[in-house]
């Protein structure tokens, strides 16, 4: 699990978030904040949602997924279930969530990754 994770304000538009996050970071997906609370994810799926001529004025509110309808896993959830979860549900990442506090981001790439580190080191 990532637990810096990289979150995006409302409130800007989706052209800023291309610019300012999709095109200077490497993440695919970013957790929603707005007061400071997490009320959904965005993705590049949501940004392709919008029509170009659109993106100028539509924020990140509008394109986002919203905590009820996002993937999320409890801080429990083992690794295996977070990878279930993302199979089941077509996605490739999950919200780590305890209660409505972000505690971080599970993607697939973390998960592949740490399957292939305890391969290598025989665990």
């Amino acid at each position: 699990m990532t637990r810096d994770v990289l979150t995006v304000p409302s409130n800007i538009t989706v052209q800023q978030l291309v610019a300012e996050y999709f095109l200077v970071h490497r993440h695919s997906g970013y957790p929603v904040v707005e007061g400071g609370q997490v009320i959904g994810i965005v993705t590049m799926h949501c940004v392709r949602s919008v029509p170009k001529d659109r993106r100028a004025t539509a924020t990140v509110r509008e394109a986002m997924i919203p905590c009820e309808q996002a993937v999320t896993v409890k801080p429990t959830a083992s690794a295996l279930e977070a990878l279930n979860t993302m199979a089941r549900e077509n996605v490739g990442r999950v919200l780590v969530l305890d209660g409505p506090r972000l505690l971080g981001i599970v993607t697939r790439g973390d998960l592949m990754r740490t399957i292939q580190t305890r391969q290598e080191l025989g665990e």
